[in-house]
């Protein structure tokens, strides 16, 4: 909790989040007795951040209280991110709490593009949060008094001992469903719970995982799909991670047994999904299902099982085969499907994935830039499968190009609606590779008879053929002194320069006015986007340099593609100043009509994809030389653009 003393308007960053930065005191570090002059501007600062809704960041007015929660310290400025800050401000002269004025932006979404915890920035203030702010009022105004007998500005704040207004509030532990817990419910995500025993693992460093249910549903959990996991089940299991005494007493829990676990805290994982957490074995009591009359809780938990199993009994579970055109996305689905792999990203820092197809349209599957290879072509037929538990380890033999069945794959809607994943999981195998010629192989014949159909409705445009207008060949100009990107890429000798003919196929990243980035003049380390300084040198008005970083993916008329850096040395750029390109709109446009006639239409092909909508790509053929290098002791070759004409 603090008084803001300086806030600067929102902006988007180099990645395109919206930021904004305020100045914040409190009675810690002001003290009326050390004021001589204006405090606006003064105290620490914090940078907020938000990934779509320019209305999620705070607003407040210079004088306003604000309370805000989850914010990363460690440094100079604090840090609110995306997916941790929550706010509310107190307007003084009103005494009222308010987050703003929200326009078309949601109360909330859940995170990981809409599948994870349902999240909101907006926090609801209690009781002695608003005696708090009413505190800080207080002193807010004995400071301004103090302020308006002198015109000086204010020469040094240090940071004195003083005691905190902000007022604790006093929550007890509540015993919550799955399905109401939540790390925002107080007292900070910590609930009690009763639950059967599902499974339960050791984990190599000592946790151990814990899966449990009280048949209630959750959505904002991993959804668990595993052969021990009844199908209807999926999202109504909770996965406790338990550490130190916690671990070992989960370890003597047996399945179908009946516990009451105390003190679990619900968190984020780092997937963006919910799950719980507990430390401590102590007040955890294994239950008797005889005994069902003296713990309530125990006895509601039966009979939602009991209503489980009644109505589940009349379901068919079997998992059909479905062409993923054909699947509805409601309620718990799953289904077996035949599939082509198009590409695989283990992405060790986060949740792996793979992307198929089989060659059928599903309105609510996204669009996927044409950056990526595999994606062309293939509008609303991609899906991208998120992978989970075993999963994990046997997504390592996936081959691409080649076709596969998946079983248990269930489709899900993100919480605003607007698109559809995968999700795969369990520790039994559900992804088997199929023999691409087993002709006694009926779903295999259909994907590849929709391939083919496919196929001839998208024909692959061969840039051999007479050309359009707009679109040359490299059968119209002189081979002396080329090289085709086949032999660039197949060449020994390194370093080199090339020249080569061919066309701008795509370009990273995906808008221009992200072409700039900024470099420290001291260390010249890369500054993260979202600072606006180097952190070690931290001095913003004289380390900052900017420097124009982009990529050009090049094909020539034999369809193969070379990535090219495209930096200050390039001729292309020549006589134009690297700036801020979100602040500076005439550097823009002057970077936009220097390249328009080499990229041709990529800009509206790329505004096309974000609007959903399919637009032919026009690009001209062009002359280009090129450096290749190696970086330090990366075997890796990297290509860099020098020189560009048009064919």
């Amino acid at each position: 909790m603090a008084l803001v003393t300086s806030v600067r308007p929102p902006k988007k960053t180099t990645k395109n989040d919206w930021c904004t930065s305020l100045t914040l005191v409190d009675p810690s570090i002001l003290q009326e007795d050390g004021i001589c002059g204006s405090v606006e501007g003064q105290g620490s600062r914090i940078n907020c951040f938000t990934r779509k809704y320019e209305q999620w960041l705070p607003s407040p007015q210079v004088g306003d209280v604000i309370i805000l929660r989850g914010v990363k310290l460690g440094g100079p400025t604090l840090v609110g991110y995306h997916d941790q800050l929550k706010w509310v401000i107190f307007n003084p002269e009103k005494s009222k709490l308010h987050h703003g004025e929200k326009g078309d932006a949601p109360e909330s979404e859940g995170l990981a593009d809409g599948f994870g915890h349902e999240f909101s920035p907006f926090w609801d203030a209690q009781g002695p949060e608003l005696t708090a702010c009413l505190r800080y009022a207080d002193w807010w105004r004995a400071v301004s008094k103090i302020v308006e007998k002198y015109a000086a500005r204010v020469h040094q704040l240090g940071p004195e001992d003083a005691p905190s207004y902000a007022a604790r509030g006093s929550y007890g532990r509540v015993h919550r469903l799955i399905t109401d817990a939540s790390p925002d419910q107080q007292p900070r995500g910590f609930f009690d719970c009763t639950v059967e025993i599902m499974k339960g693992f050791l984990n190599d460093n000592g946790v151990y995982s814990l899966y449990v249910t009280d048949y209630t549903p959750n959505s904002q959990m991993t959804p668990v799909q595993a052969e021990w996991c009844p199908p209807e089940l999926g999202d109504r299991i909770l996965k406790v991670e338990m550490w130190d005494s916690a671990s070992a007493l989960g370890q003597t829990m047996e399945t179908g047994e009946y516990w009451f676990l105390r003190n679990c805290k619900m968190k984020v994982s780092r997937g963006g999904y919910l799950e719980g957490t507990m430390q401590e074995a102590r007040g955890v009591v294994k239950l008797e299902e005889s005994e069902s009359d003296h713990h309530p809780h125990l006895a509601a938990l039966l009979q939602r099982k009991s209503d489980c199993e009644q109505h589940n009994s009349e379901r068919d579970l079997k998992f059909e085969h479905k062409l993923i055109g054909d699947v509805q996305v409601n309620g718990v689905q799953y289904f077996t499907c035949t599939v082509e792999m198009l590409h695989v990203d283990h992405n060790p820092n986060g949740v792996p994935c793979c992307y198929i197809t089989d060659y059928t349209r599903h309105p609510d599957l996204p669009l996927i830039s044409e950056t990526n290879d595999w994606a062309r072509r293939l509008e609303r037929r991609i899906v991208k499968v998120v992978l989970w538990d075993g999963q994990v380890d046997m997504a390592k033999n996936i081959e691409t190009g080649s076709f596969y069945t998946i079983r248990n794959l269930r489709l899900l809607p993100s919480t605003t609606g607007d698109y559809i994943q995968g999700r795969l999981g369990g520790a039994e195998r559900l992804i088997n590779k199929l023999r691409s010629g087993d002709s006694t192989n009926e779903r295999l014949a259909t994907l590849l008879q929709n391939k083919q159909r496919w196929e001839e409705g998208h024909p692959k445009i061969d840039h051999r053929q007479a050309d359009s207008p707009g679109t040359t060949s490299t059968k119209d100009h002189p081979r002396n002194g080329f090289s085709t990107i086949r032999e660039i890429l197949s060449s020994q000798i390194c370093p080199n320069k090339y020249r080569t003919t061919a066309r701008i196929r795509d370009f990273f990243p995906f808008n221009l006015n992200n072409f700039v980035m900024r470099r420290c003049k001291y260390c010249d380390k890369r500054i993260d986007d979202q600072y606006k300084e180097c952190r070690a040198c931290l001095d913003v008005d004289s380390t900052v340099k900017h420097l124009f970083c982009f990529f050009f993916l090049m094909e020539d008329d034999d369809g193969r593609e070379l990535l090219v850096s495209v930096s200050d040395e390039c001729s292309l750029l020549g006589g134009l100043t690297p700036t801020d390109l979100d602040e500076d709109s005439e550097a823009l446009q002057d970077l936009t009509n220097r390249l328009k006639p080499f990229i041709g239409n990529l800009v509206e092909a790329h505004e096309g994809i974000s609007n959903g909508e399919e637009v032919d790509k026009e690009v001209p053929m062009l002359n280009i030389s090129i450096d290749a290098w190696q970086n330090g002791g990366n075997a890796a070759v990297s290509y860099g653009l020098m020189n560009v004409q048009i064919a």
